[in-house]
This record gives C-alpha cells, structure tokens and sequence, in this order.
C-alpha cells in the first residue's frame, strides 16, 4: 500500500544524499547541448528548514561573457536549479509513496538573468530526475515539451474540429408563437400552469 508522503519525508534526511558525490556530468552535457553554454557548478545542499528532506541548490559561473549581444541588456547571467529536492516517488492517485521505489532527486534548471536597470528572473529550460540509488539521469526539456503539448493540442482539434455555433445555434432557433408556447409548457408541465 506504502506509506503516506508525510511519513516518508520523515525518512529522507536518513538518506545518504551528498550532492558532490554525484556526476553531474551527464546534466551539464545535456545543458551545454540546449544552450551552447559551457556550465561549471558549484553545489550546495542543507536540511529545509521546518521539514524533512534535502533542498538542493546548484549554480553556475557567471555567463554573461558567453551571451553575445545579450551582455547589452543582461548584467548578470547564470544557470541555477530551481524547486531542486529529495523524494521518494508519490502515486498521484493515492498521494502514498510507491512502496521500494527509489529515491529520486529532481528539479528544474533555469536560465537566470539580471537587468542592468534593475529586476531579475529566470526561464525553465528542462527538467531533471536523479534515481539515487540506479544512479540514471532523466531530462525533459522544456522547449520540446512545449512544442508536443502544441501538437498534441493541433491532432485533437483536427480530430475533433470546433463546432460553427453560429450556423448550430442559428438552426436551432426558429420563431415560435405564444400560442405554441403556452401548448408546449400545457403539455410537458400540466401543474405549471400558472407560468402562462
């Protein structure tokens, strides 16, 4: 059945997690192949406060050099994780942790960014899952998410194509006497026939 998400969370800070023992070679591979960005990180990880488990901080070098005309309207640039942490596997249904599964660490990578005018922000560019204990690699890259959630979206409508509700409800609709009116609801509705 597995044990519930809150009970699990109580196991991970006994999980050995030690995030400079892990290659993250295959990520930055993965990195350099979607930015042409060449990515060096400097890992850190301590127990979130107020809950169990492991928050996972990684943070690239400054890139700014490598940004091109970019460098003219971004003072700062760099490529960090976001929403990065420790868990178990969760069936959705059951919201119960998937009895053996193995601990995964995930997070997104996002491209960061300051202003020379001020204000800071960042786009997602993939996704990542670690299976701690098979030591795999799992990318999901944003970009290609978004462009099959857009083909999808474009085979559903082309199978099943809008409805012209002009024309539907145009058809439906035909002038209708009082008369008519007041027999239709007689019969559907004898009791009311007070509405007429």
């Amino acid at each position: 059945m597995g044990v519930s998400y809150k009970e699990a969370f109580k196991e991970m800070n006994d999980i050995p997690f030690d995030v400079n023992q892990i290659d993250l070679t295959p990520l930055v591979a993965e990195i350099e192949k979607l930015t042409g960005l060449h990515v060096e990180f400097k890992a850190s990880q301590r127990e979130q406060e107020g809950k169990d488990g492991w928050y996972v901080q990684l943070e690239s070098q400054e890139l700014t050099d490598q940004i091109g005309p970019f460098a003219t309207a971004l003072r700062h640039v760099w490529i960090t994780t976001f929403n990065s942490s420790v868990y178990r596997p969760e069936d959705w249904e059951t919201h119960r942790v998937i009895e053996g599964s193995s601990p995964v660490w995930s997070g997104n990578i996002q491209f960061s960014y300051e202003h020379w005018g001020g204000g800071s922000n960042g786009a997602k560019i993939l996704s990542f899952f670690y299976d701690l204990e098979t030591k795999t690699w799992q990318f999901l890259n944003e970009k290609q998410r978004r462009l099959d959630y857009e083909q999808r979206h474009l085979d559903y409508e082309q199978r099943n194509p809008p409805i012209d509700r002009s024309k539907s409800q145009a058809s439906l609709l035909k002038k209708v006497s009082y008369r008519e009116l007041k027999a239709d609801i007689e019969r559907l509705a004898p009791s009311h026939k007070q509405l007429c």
